[in-house]
């Protein structure tokens, strides 16, 4: 057996009292390897594992992100059992179902109209966290528009620039669009609301006809529009979302039509960082729109 391994084994055994009979890697990226692991009764274990040599305070913050949500009242989150620096133990959550349903629609929109409601009077988050393998900055500001712009604008094309994933010019081209044309297409909201900050389809659980879980956050207080924006940016959500997530969260055709692009280049970065520089086209045909 293979030395992480055997560290994941003792650690059960001396933690938790379990004895580990199996293991299968199902997951791995630059940063942790993902494992499905089986006790001796059978019972499933999700275990992330830090690469050797690696060090992140990834799972640590993930471990973290995930308490918060639990005192905020959220239920559709993974039980964790043990978790370090490096070791993440939380309970197997099977995904039932390739199709998100009429009925999964509406459990989402319910999840995020709850969460949504959890509010703060700055916007940011209580530290800096991850979203993805990449370190998210959430240092608060009173303004919406201010936050967005530093904290989901310049400092990810920093970000980016750094790792040589876009050119000096685009860098510059955005954060001249964030100094001087968002604040002029931005609104600010009544107050900032929890987001989970990473919804996607992976990321949710789901059996046939319920949503068991929600994982892998990104927590920020936001406007709730920038959630909103990432599910479309994805197509995960349809009419049967928002004819049910709108009666409590409105959302104009200006969102639509000016806000939503603008949110999206946020995930664009991040999406160009971490997988496909074609991610950057929108952000390229937004700036150009705008004269930028």
């Amino acid at each position: 057996m293979p030395f992480h391994l055997m560290s994941i084994q003792k650690v059960m055994m001396q933690e938790l009292d379990l004895t580990i009979q199996s293991c299968e890697l199902i997951y791995t990226n630059a940063l942790l390897n993902i494992y499905k692991c089986w006790d001796t009764q059978g019972k499933c274990y999700a275990v992330k594992h830090l690469l050797e040599g690696v060090t992140s305070k990834t799972l640590e913050t993930e471990a973290r992100m995930l308490a918060d949500l639990k005192k905020s009242g959220i239920s559709c989150i993974p039980l964790i059992f043990y978790n370090s620096s490096s070791l993440l133990i939380m309970e197997w959550i099977e995904n039932k179902s390739d199709i998100f349903t009429l009925s999964h629609q509406k459990q989402l929109a319910s999840i995020l109209s709850h969460m949504h409601s959890l509010t703060h009077t700055h916007y940011g988050y209580f530290y800096d966290n991850t979203i993805g393998i990449l370190p998210q900055s959430n240092t608060f500001h009173e303004q919406w528009c201010d936050f967005f712009c530093q904290s989901r604008i310049i400092t990810p094309a920093y970000e980016a620039l750094h790792r040589r994933k876009i050119s000096t010019d685009l860098c510059k081209r955005l954060v001249n669009f964030a100094h001087n044309m968002i604040p002029q297409l931005l609104v600010e909201p009544k107050h900032a609301s929890l987001i989970h900050g990473d919804v996607w389809r992976g990321n949710i659980l789901c059996s046939h006809t319920h949503i068991r879980a929600i994982i892998d956050p990104a927590l920020y207080f936001a406007h709730y529009e920038m959630e909103i924006a990432y599910c479309e940016m994805l197509g995960l959500v349809n009419s049967d979302f928002y004819t049910n997530y709108t009666k409590k969260f409105p959302l104009d055709d200006d969102f639509f039509h000016i806000r939503c692009p603008i949110y999206q280049i946020y995930p664009q970065l991040v999406h160009a960082m971490m997988w496909s520089e074609s991610y950057l086209h929108p952000i390229d045909n937004i700036l150009k729109i705008y004269g930028y």
